[in-house]
């Protein structure tokens, strides 16, 4: 792998493999916290939504699901429930494996590798079951993440995936007004454990849910983004499109564009670089440019390699076609942060942890923080446009072989 990439000057499109656990190197933004040196693109202000999924919030899985099932519309008490009987089940491990505490990564994010065994938080049984409800729901965002599997959690109680049709477990979950009375119609009609364990485990998850219910019931947040009431658009092309401080985010699993080809292959598979390109189009020029529109003009103009994914030629390509600047900048912090700071936005393509992923990804590092962190623009993973990223991180990403080929400044 690492000879190809130093011998090609395109990197691994497809962005549909990545790790689940955000490094150590990954922190949470806290705007009191981070200042922004001199880029135009942060204004703690200017955060909005159109039409998004729930963005996850919480210094924890456990939070992020309680929070996921308040926002929702469902009670302190039932949400509890719900994450109560999940903690029981896997520990809110996305990844995990019936019966095991970890298996290699490439299995752990693969279903259908759990063969007749339970995967995921739910513990789907078979594994594979898991691929099912992401179709029926039409969720496009990957399957082992956290934030997936609550949606598809949902959709299953709505009954909008999995076999279930208005369902009648999420229908009298509504009804509970007890965190007992809501961990016992989880575990009775979602769950639906063997009969001769049902008491066990209905005091496993109990014993959960009131811990939750104590440590998280008294604060419980909307896990929603907040929408500013001034300064921001809130009509935009695609459903999941997010303005995070001014900075135009597009994912590039939104339904509005998810199954257009790009080359032979789909955005949603590959579409990573004409999304970061379209990112930075967007918020540079003011213009609506979608991955659509960009991932169009790559293809036509042979900035798609099959098999392989975008040229890292997309930056400078797409820039001067949109009447932008671009400049080819060093894979090295002092370089990336001083284009940060003369008001560009940065195109990098890599492969390893989030932002990244293992099959090759491209991001936009869109500003730097007052303590040399950076924000990043990521069309594969929601989480990671609202969290502070350490430099030595992305740069690992980036320099697998000392080039800086893939590393472009985009500016009017």
């Amino acid at each position: 792998m690492l000879k190809r990439w130093r011998l090609a000057t395109k990197i691994f499109g497809a962005s549909l493999v990545s790790l689940i656990f955000l490094s150590p190197s990954a922190l949470a933004l806290d705007a009191s916290t981070y200042n922004i040196l001199a880029n135009p693109f942060y204004d703690p202000s200017e955060t909005c939504t159109v039409n998004v999924p729930v963005t996850l919030s919480g210094d924890s899985n456990v939070q992020e699901a309680f929070n996921y099932f308040v926002s929702q519309g469902l009670s302190a008490n039932q949400s509890a429930g719900v994450v109560g009987n999940f903690m029981r089940e896997s520990h809110l491990d996305p990844t995990i494996v019936q019966g095991t505490a970890s298996v290699p990564e490439h299995d752990s994010q693969d279903p259908n590798s759990a063969g007749d065994l339970g995967w995921g938080i739910a513990q789907w049984t078979p594994g594979n079951k898991a691929l099912g409800i992401v179709r029926d729901a039409n969720i496009k965002t990957p399957v082992y993440e956290l934030a997936t599997q609550l949606d598809m959690i949902w959709a299953q109680l709505n009954g909008n995936a999995g076999g279930y049709s208005e369902t009648q477990s999420g229908i009298d979950l509504k009804k509970t007004t007890t965190v007992q009375d809501a961990t016992r119609e989880f575990l009775d009609e979602f769950e639906r454990g063997p009969s001769e364990t049902e008491q066990t485990n209905y005091q496993i998850g109990l014993n959960f849910a009131q811990q939750i219910l104590q440590k998280y019931g008294g604060t419980a947040g909307t896990g929603v983004m907040t929408t500013s009431p001034t300064g921001c658009s809130t009509t935009s092309p695609g459903q999941d499109t997010t303005y995070v401080n001014g900075f135009t985010v597009y994912s590039q699993y939104d339904p509005a564009w998810a199954n257009k080809p790009y080359g032979d292959t789909t955005i949603a598979a590959a579409g990573c670089g004409p999304s970061a390109m379209a990112m930075i189009i967007s918020t540079l020029t003011g213009q609506p440019i979608t991955p659509d529109i960009t991932a169009s003009y790559a293809d036509q103009n042979g900035l798609y390699i099959s098999g392989e994914g975008s040229s890292w030629q997309i930056g400078p390509a797409l820039a001067t076609h949109w009447g932008l600047k671009s400049k080819a900048v060093s894979a090295n912090t002092a370089g990336i942060t001083a284009a940060l700071q003369s008001g560009a936005l940065v195109i990098v393509a890599g492969q390893g942890p989030e932002p990244f992923t293992t099959a090759g990804h491209f991001i936009v590092i869109r500003a730097a923080t007052s303590d040399g962190q950076w924000m990043v623009g990521d069309s594969a993973h929601p989480d990671a446009n609202t969290r502070a990223w350490s430099p030595d991180l992305i740069l690992a990403g980036i320099v697998a072989d000392g080039s800086s080929g893939s590393v472009y400044a985009i500016s009017k």
